[in-house]
């Protein structure tokens, strides 16, 4: 839910020291239906983009915010569901950011009109809940592979320059984890960034103790998602 988000994240202290507003909705039962529509899930028929764009029309009537300067990240279900709104509704946003989310089954046939759009994403090579390597049931994919949906997205945002990739100092050479950046090149100002844990978990990089490592396994201290994705929201506007 969005107090347990607000907790993992720390936005709210980052929002107070960048003049920024922090949102934390929450989902109908702890969750959202980035899957509506989607063949196979005809008993999840709420209407999540519909909830998220009215309560940000409400909130935009209540404050002042520069309508240029609107971005969605989420967490797991919640990194589906902004992959949903990219979707759905890519001129509301400036920018995208997605941790330990990939591609979901359906999306390519829901995304069938190419938009210019940054996105971020951070994912653990040893997730798993939502396997690096994807997950399929008969012959088909649930959950794509994080470098398919890297290339989705890449197409979508109609960038078509090589990938070039980045090894990260780590902060204890001991550590059992490290961050590779990989950045395509892309035209104008839009960016697509995926930061790959290299044995990372579940979880929100920066923040230990949160969720059990025996689920999530083990976290990256090297980077803070929440700088990281403020640094790449902060830089995009419409």
């Amino acid at each position: 839910d969005g107090e347990r988000i607000s907790a993992l994240t720390g936005f709210s202290k980052l929002a107070d020291e960048e003049n920024f507003i922090a949102l934390y909705p929450d989902g109908l039962d702890n969750q959202w239906n980035y899957v509506k529509d989607v063949p196979g899930y005809s008993s999840m028929t709420q209407d999540d983009t519909g909830f998220l764009l009215t309560l940000l029309d409400e909130v935009m009537s209540r404050y002042s915010i520069e309508e240029k300067r609107i971005y969605v990240a989420g967490f797991s279900n919640g990194g589906f569901m902004t992959q949903r709104l990219a979707c759905d509704a890519p001129e509301r946003f400036a920018a995208f950011a997605s941790v330990a989310a990939a591609g979901f089954g359906g999306m390519p046939e829901l995304c069938q009109i190419p938009s210019p759009l940054s996105f971020l994403f951070i994912h653990g090579t040893a997730d798993a809940v939502i396997p690096w390597q994807g997950l399929v049931r008969g012959n088909s994919y649930v959950l794509a592979p994080v470098n398919d949906t890297l290339a989705f997205w890449s197409q979508y945002a109609g960038c078509e320059g090589d990938v070039a990739d980045t090894v990260s100092e780590t902060k204890n050479p001991e550590a059992e984890t490290s961050v590779t950046l990989f950045s395509v090149g892309c035209a104008e100002d839009n960016e697509i960034l995926l930061y790959a844990v290299q044995g990372g978990g579940h979880n929100w990089p920066g923040v230990e103790d949160f969720i059990p490592e025996e689920f999530a396994g083990k976290v990256n201290t090297d980077i803070s998602a929440s700088n990281m994705i403020w640094g790449f929201f902060s830089r995009h506007e419409k």
